[in-house]
């Protein structure tokens, strides 16, 4: 599996993705979001210094996208996956997470020391696939449950 940053070519996919019923149900915005949200959305993340877009990608096949967006200067730093609707049940998200952290943490020099994935409690096939990559729940809000990864 390989890892890299998405560019413009990942666009179409990403939004495809995004707007799966699955993923728009496990998503804290459920919302269908118009293709020209998701272009400026897209456009703004790519360029943003504090935001990484990561691609999983096997054998020409895109498996997911990952986002980190680093929230402070105290080194914390927020996950996000979205996996294509076609690698579903496939097992891949725990390699998926796993590989965009050790990308991420390598380009960012050691500038983050916490990784925070927020979960729906529902969601328990994410829920499984972080605490398989070290994350460990930190606290509940409602229904989100917030997991934490030290590095």
């Amino acid at each position: 599996m390989k890892i890299r940053e998405a560019n413009f070519s990942d666009i179409s996919d990403i939004y495809e993705w995004r707007n799966d019923p699955i993923t728009r149900q496990m998503s804290f915005n459920s919302d269908i979001v118009t293709f020209a949200t998701h272009n400026k959305w897209f456009k703004n993340s790519l360029y943003n210094k504090n935001r990484y877009l990561l691609i999983a990608e096997e054998e020409e096949r895109k498996i997911s996208v990952v986002r980190f967006d680093i929230k402070d200067e105290k080194g914390t730093a927020e996950i996000n996956i979205n996996l294509n609707p076609l690698e579903r049940g496939k097992r891949l998200s725990s390699t998926v997470i796993s590989k965009s952290i050790l990308y991420f943490n390598i380009k960012n020099n050691e500038r983050v020391k916490i990784i925070v994935s927020k979960i729906k409690k529902e969601n328990i096939v994410s829920k499984r696939s972080f605490i398989k990559c070290g994350f460990k729940l930190n606290s509940v809000e409602k229904n989100i449950e917030i997991y934490n990864l030290y590095l």
